[in-house]
């Protein structure tokens, strides 16, 4: 299995709070300057009783599985992904 097989999916949600799952963008953590593709592996299940948050006027970040990091706009189309920037 390589390394894009191991990547989780990025989520983010739209100004009402709706959630998404974006269609082709990996997930990412930061590690000090560094954005970097997270992996299975490197996560856990959310907890029993946890909440998710949106944090506004925030720009969500992805990871392009051949091209790196990627940001996506708030704007969320009819399909669920918002328009993706290098």
């Amino acid at each position: 299995m390589d390394r894009s097989e191991k990547m989780i999916n990025m989520v983010y949600t739209d100004e009402q709070g709706n959630l998404y799952d974006h269609p082709s963008l990996a997930a990412c953590g930061r590690s000090g300057d560094q954005f970097l593709p997270l992996e299975s592996s490197q996560v856990i299940p959310l907890p029993e009783g946890s909440s998710l948050v949106s944090l506004p006027e925030r720009v969500a970040a992805g990871w392009d599985r051949r091209r790196g990091l990627r940001f996506v706009d708030q704007a969320v189309t009819e399909r669920g992904c918002g328009r993706v920037y290098p």
